[in-house]
């Protein structure tokens, strides 16, 4: 961790580096950045409501038996918004830093959740059942490097799969973002504990097709007039719609519905396992 005063105004702003920069893989990018990576979520987002929103659809239609596996947990959001309302959730991520944030999330909202370092590739090792539903959200399959490590890490959450199980992935639109090419992303002021931030995206763009984007999350924290800028470098890999499908099917999916648009930021996909 390298940290350079730099006075500015009344306050010191410090610039912290995350380890994950001098590191490679997306555990090591995420260890560093997990005590941080709250400031990314509104408070309202922060509850988990909104992603639970978006799978009420496919939660509906399971038995109340059913077991869930939140594949790319973070620091738990959604899991705990999943056993909250009843559900039987097992958590797992690549990042050792964002499953330390989960457990402790839950034992502070009195909640057993099993967390589990695992990234997709291992899944099911460790693992003693097989899932009806797993959920793979907040963007994280696009830190698969090319397809053949999609369709490696795809075919990890399908053999934690029922033969019958389900997967729900979200991503954003990359050939949106790359048509745009918008230089920055920023999001609303959040307030905790305190202390202010105002969470900063700055896209960093490829000029040759099929290699990353990387993006350095910039998060000006303020508490009583000084102010701490950190930093944390990450990289996606980007994909298409029909790519994304198609690897899908090469893991042993079927794709059953997605809201997939040209226009839409973000979208989501359902797929089913296929038999034989």
């Amino acid at each position: 961790m390298a940290t350079v005063p730099i006075l500015i105004s009344s306050g010191i702003i410090s610039h912290r580096i995350a380890d994950g920069e001098r590191k490679e893989g997306v555990q090591s990018e995420y260890d560093g950045f997990a005590e941080d990576y709250d400031w990314l979520f509104s408070d309202s987002n922060l509850t988990g409501d909104s992603r639970f929103d978006s799978l009420r659809p496919v939660l509906e239609s399971l038995p109340a038996t059913s077991r869930i596996l939140d594949c790319a947990c973070g620091t738990g959001i959604l899991a705990l918004a999943l056993a909250q309302r009843g559900y039987n959730v097992f958590g797992t991520d690549a990042s050792e830093g964002m499953v330390k944030v989960a457990k402790e999330r839950a034992a502070r909202e009195g909640l057993s959740i099993p967390f589990q370092v695992c990234p997709w590739t291992d899944l099911p090792k460790g693992i003693d059942t097989k899932f009806d539903l797993a959920v793979c959200c907040g963007n994280s399959i696009g830190h698969c490097r090319d397809a053949e490590d999609m369709i490696r890490s795809l075919r990890g959450i399908r053999s934690a799969l029922k033969n019958d199980g389900q997967l729900v992935l979200d991503t954003r639109n990359w050939e949106k973002l790359l048509a745009e090419r918008t230089r920055f992303t920023h999001y609303a002021p959040r307030v905790r504990n305190g202390k202010r931030c105002i969470p900063l995206y700055v896209w960093n763009f490829p000029l040759t097709v099929g290699e990353p984007i990387h993006v350095e999350v910039v998060l000006p924290i303020e508490q009583a007039g000084k102010a701490e800028l950190h930093s944390y470098s990450v990289a996606y890999h980007p994909f298409t719609f029909q790519e994304l499908e198609a690897r899908l099917e090469e893991a042993g999916f079927t794709t059953v519905s997605s809201n997939y648009s040209q226009h839409c930021a973000e979208y989501q996909v359902l797929a089913r396992c296929r038999s034989g």
